[in-house]
């Protein structure tokens, strides 16, 4: 019952992995080199902008995987510890419907929680980055409409 809550919660956790890594090498490595343009162009406020704003969105990014996905799996864990539970008490009375019932609940709780959380997290995921592209290409477009390069 609990397979597609396992593997969307996997999904997730590996999800915010990846992005999370994108985000680090783009600070490390991509950022830096975009500030060196910006200090060329004499517009040390403006790179500081950028770096500020960038850095608050990845701690905004982290702590919202962190958030998602503690959520997430300690959800599992407990519905799990509560259907282990009732596979038990059903062992010693197979034909206990109540029981079997609130088995069949937990997994129709389970794969809502997870429908819930999955679309929700990669929503807020992606207007995060995009405020980030967006506070590295705003700026960018700023400096080519500079007088000095006409």
């Amino acid at each position: 019952m609990g397979d597609n809550t396992g593997s969307k919660k996997v999904y997730l956790t590996m999800f915010s992995i990846v992005i999370g890594a994108v985000m680090i090498v783009e600070y490390y490595f991509v950022l830096p080199k975009i500030m060196d343009v910006f200090t060329n162009f004499n517009l040390q406020d403006q790179a500081l902008g950028i770096k500020n704003r960038v850095s608050n969105m990845m701690i905004l990014y982290f702590v919202i995987a962190f958030c998602a996905n503690s959520y997430l799996w300690i959800m599992e864990s407990q519905l799990s510890v509560e259907e282990n539970e009732l596979i038990a008490r059903l062992k010693s009375n197979p034909e206990d419907f109540l029981t079997i019932e609130k088995i069949r609940k937990i997994g129709e709780k389970r794969s809502r929680y997870a429908s819930v959380v999955e679309p929700i997290v990669i929503l807020i995921f992606g207007a995060i980055i995009g405020y980030m592209v967006y506070s590295i290409i705003g700026p960018i477009y700023s400096i080519i409409s500079l007088p000095d390069l006409q």
